[in-house]
């Protein structure tokens, strides 16, 4: 593995956004979010992410009946539109 010194203008952008991303996520690690915000994060419905849930694409941190709850920086790094991809091809 390369140092730090030793990467391409490129790859050390690509290393620094992904730190810079999981540093910013990780202050929503301990937050939880109900079935409206996640749905209203990604533009899809409450439905839609209900299948996702059903599907075993989504894991909820608490499931009380359908009052499900997500954590806040897992909810952020969700891409529907993938799931609804590998659901398609049937790559779940």
């Amino acid at each position: 593995m390369k140092s730090i010194f030793q990467l391409e203008e490129d790859d050390l952008r690509i290393v620094l956004k992904e730190l810079l991303e999981e540093v910013t996520l990780s202050r929503f690690e301990d937050r939880l979010v109900g079935l409206n915000t996640v749905a209203d994060i990604h533009g899809v419905s409450c439905d839609t992410v209900i299948r996702r849930v059903e599907d075993g694409m989504i894991i909820p941190e608490t499931d009380k009946g359908e009052h499900y709850k997500f954590k806040l920086s897992e909810v952020l790094k969700m891409d529907f539109r993938k799931m609804k991809k590998q659901l398609r091809f049937g790559k779940i």
